[in-house]
């Protein structure tokens, strides 16, 4: 789950619904310069389904015992991100090899700051034993990509600007589900099939509203929204406590209009 504070309560948007907003950004890629990398099926899905693995986990959520509070996804427990992660990329795999590759790539960024295009993430140190299980998850992660690669047909600068682009509708989501929004940088995008890279600007507007320079999407504009529910912002004496709260809690939306600056 993202979790953030929102007036005096807890905010929580589900993974599962974070990659929905993923793939809608995907859906609507390609404004004159920002041409789709071919194919770009397998690129919408893996957006689509990038967090498939979480399901099982936000059916029964659990509460950090460092804050008391519901996880950050960005704190899960390291064995139990790994395995479920693992579990979503070989069923996406089994279904589309192609779009199974990239959410693998988009994995083993989570572990090198996106292959190094988001030199800003802190990397979390580990213990020395879980030290060597993330070792020998990226191993078995680094053997499943060259088998899936052999499978797919497409050169590696087409398959690079496509982990690139997930990267981007992945933190454009992030960054829309995780109020108040602020001015930011994203990037680096890729455009066309050159080589060539851009780092979007965006700009809160008006309330709900975030202009995007240069503006990649095919429509004038973009409306988006993803559901989110609150909870009290309190310490939580057990997992129990956090899902009977969850059972109570209404559901909201978080609506974005993005359009052009």
């Amino acid at each position: 789950m993202i979790v953030t504070e929102a007036d005096g309560h807890l905010l929580l948007v589900r993974q599962t619904d974070h990659q929905v907003l993923s793939g809608l950004s995907a859906d609507a890629w390609g404004s004159g310069r920002f041409t789709r990398p071919q194919p770009f099926a397998p690129l919408v899905r893996a957006a689509y389904e990038h967090d498939n693995g979480w399901h099982a986990w936000e059916q029964a959520p659990k509460v950090d015992p460092a804050t008391r509070r519901p996880y950050q996804f960005t704190d899960v427990p390291l064995e139990e991100h790994l395995a479920f992660y693992r579990q979503g990329i070989d069923e996406l795999s089994s279904r589309d090899p192609h779009a199974g590759l990239l959410v693998n790539l988009h994995c083993q960024g989570f572990h090198n700051q996106r292959f190094g295009t988001m030199p800003e993430a802190v990397m979390k140190p580990h213990s020395p034993g879980r030290e060597a299980a993330l070792k020998g998850f990226m191993i078995g992660l680094q053997t499943q990509e060259r088998e899936l690669g052999r499978g797919i047909s497409v050169d590696s600068a087409t398959l690079w600007a496509q982990y690139e682009l997930l990267q981007f509708f992945d933190r454009l989501s992030l960054y829309l589900c995780m109020p108040p929004q602020k001015p930011r940088e994203l990037g680096p995008v890729p455009v066309g099939s050159g080589g060539e890279l851009l780092t979007l600007q965006l700009t809160p507007a008006d309330e709900g509203e975030v202009r995007i320079t240069p503006w990649p999407f095919r429509s004038p504009t973009l409306v988006v929204r993803v559901p989110a529910r609150r909870i009290p912002n309190r310490t939580y004496d057990s997992d129990d406590d956090l899902r009977q709260e969850l059972t109570r809690a209404e559901t909201s939306f978080l609506s974005h209009t993005l359009s052009a600056d």
